[in-house]
């Protein structure tokens, strides 16, 4: 009884929930999550396995399987873009959660119901679904993040970038407005409003550059704690010849008027000499070998008649 205490503790007591994940799972949204989670001998095959979320130490059951009938057996259930399947066989529960969405972050973990009211975790993990933004150099960039959902919302809302792992460098804080707006440096070219009427933190990024490309949080301080909101993937291309600013239309083809140089007239001209002297060429190459011809045929013709006519002198001297 001690040790199975001990394993129900993860999911029912928010003294724990500071415990670390046993991963973190990064999707962009609209992707497929697809996890698996072996599970080993002391597990019971006919004992439901669920996908939960996480709140608080609570586990909110998502999708859950059925009792199997017999073993060994394949479970699967669905439920909205969830779907469970527990493999007795291998002893293993696979899940697929489709269409990810930013509101989709948060703590999960694969669990089997233990009674009416308890559930062991598998394996958890902190999934993280981040928006991803494409934008061009010069640019200015406006997000939204709204954190209505969230319990709590009072706190200094924070844009940070985040660098390696686990840490994020404030770029801008609520409590702490920039007041330099000449200056290239990120933090001074980035603004931040905290709307608390409609519970959405608004972010401006002026000037964009192709190294401020990476992931940002859009997060919040509960006492020493940041607790992030959203998450974001900026991505600033650099501008080339011919690719438009974002805000400008793209120049149709039909709309290009052509440019003619200052020297089109002579050069048209100098065409048409050189046309006329490439025919001039011709003729005369036709005219002569024509009458190359018939000077040939002249010639041969002679010949043919002198020796007929030395052919019949010597027949008539024998």
């Amino acid at each position: 009884m001690e040790l199975r205490a001990l394993l129900l503790l993860p999911l029912c007591f928010p003294a724990l929930q500071a415990q670390p994940p046993d991963a973190e799972e990064r999707q962009a949204e609209g992707s497929t999550l697809s996890i698996r989670c072996p599970y080993t001998a002391r597990t019971d095959y006919q004992q439901q396995k669920a996908w939960c979320r996480v709140r608080d130490g609570q586990c909110e059951p998502l999708a859950e399987t059925t009792k199997p009938a017999r073993y060994p057996y394949t479970n699967k259930a669905t439920k909205g873009k969830v779907t469970i399947m527990d493999d007795g066989l291998y002893r293993t529960v696979s899940i697929t959660m489709t269409n990810l969405q930013a509101e989709d972050s948060g703590t999960y973990s694969c669990a089997y119901r233990y009674d009416s009211y308890w559930y062991i975790p598998l394996r958890t993990i902190s999934l993280i679904v981040f928006k991803e933004l494409h934008t061009w150099e010069q640019d200015t960039l406006s997000v939204q993040c709204p954190y209505s959902g969230l319990a709590y919302g009072t706190g200094t809302k924070v844009w940070c970038r985040r660098e390696g792992q686990t840490a994020c460098k404030t770029v801008a804080r609520s409590d702490y407005p920039s007041t330099r707006h000449n200056s290239q440096a990120l933090e001074d070219r980035t603004l931040i409003q905290d709307d608390t009427q409609k519970r959405t933190v608004n972010i401006t990024m002026q000037k964009l550059q192709a190294q401020d490309s990476g992931m940002y949080w859009c997060a919040l301080y509960r006492g020493r704690e940041l607790i992030r909101i959203m998450d974001f993937q900026l991505s600033v291309s650099k501008t080339s010849a011919g690719t438009p600013l974002s805000g400008e239309a793209p120049t149709s083809l039909s709309s290009i008027s052509p440019m003619i140089p200052s020297n089109s007239t002579e050069r048209t001209i100098s065409i048409e000499e050189e046309m006329k002297q490439h025919r001039l060429q011709t003729i005369l190459w036709l005219v002569l070998g024509i009458v190359t011809s018939k000077i040939l045929a002249i010639v041969i013709l002679v010949l043919l008649t002198r020796r007929m006519k030395r052919t019949s002198t010597v027949k008539a001297s024998r």
